[in-house]
């Protein structure tokens, strides 16, 4: 194909700087509310809402809306904004919700 007659490239998406960590985590949680709910992660969220949502609450996803919502927006948005935790036990993952009125105790962690 000649090269005037390429199709355009469709835009580059950068996410926001430092949000990749976050991502991660809504990645993670969308693994296990998708396992629990028996639902194809793909059907819910893919890499790049997961990206939209770390950058924004009113992203334009399916995720935050209907049932996407209450298999996973909800949480999604609990756990950015410190409502909701995740952590381990032996090879399952768990949910924790934390009480808002709880005072936040950081913890300090030494590495060597």
């Amino acid at each position: 194909m000649p090269e005037g007659e390429h199709p355009p490239l469709a835009p580059r998406h950068d996410p926001p700087a430092g949000i990749g960590p976050l991502v991660d985590l809504l990645r993670v949680l969308l693994k296990l509310r998708c396992e629990e709910n028996g639902v194809a992660q793909r059907l819910v969220a893919n890499s790049d809402d997961l990206e939209m949502i770390a950058a924004s609450d009113d992203a334009a996803v399916p995720a935050l809306s209907g049932w996407r919502h209450e298999v996973f927006g909800r949480d999604a948005l609990a756990l950015k904004h410190g409502r909701l935790a995740l952590t381990a036990s032996g090879r399952r993952i768990k949910l924790v919700t934390l009480d808002d009125a709880a005072p936040a105790t950081p913890k300090t962690v030494q590495v060597s």
